[in-house]
């Protein structure tokens, strides 16, 4: 595994992760929670954003059209396939995944 891969694979998690944080920003148990469901969201998307922008330079181009129109070629953790039904699924994925 390359250095590239390995970002790749970093930036992919960080996204899938703050598209599963969003989608729980209007849905969390008090209004508290929503607030930082909604920041924790943006900031791993801001995440992902930079570390795409890191591998340019190497001559990747993780945001092109052939990725975004193929979900297999994400290199994101299966844990993301299925949207999160439980608010223990968004507390465990932010213990384990985000720290």
């Amino acid at each position: 595994m390359s250095l590239s891969d390995l970002v790749l694979s970093i930036a992919d998690n960080k996204q899938m992760l703050g598209l599963r944080y969003a989608e729980w920003a209007t849905r969390a148990p008090s209004l508290e929670a929503d607030i930082a469901a909604a920041a924790m969201g943006l900031d791993d998307l801001g995440h992902s954003r930079v570390l795409y922008g890191c591998l340019e330079p190497l001559g990747e181009d993780p945001r092109g059209p052939d990725r975004e129109s193929d979900p297999a070629s994400l290199r994101a953790l299966p844990y993301f396939d299925e949207p999160w039904t439980e608010w223990a699924q968004f507390v465990a994925a932010n213990a384990v995944l985000d720290t």
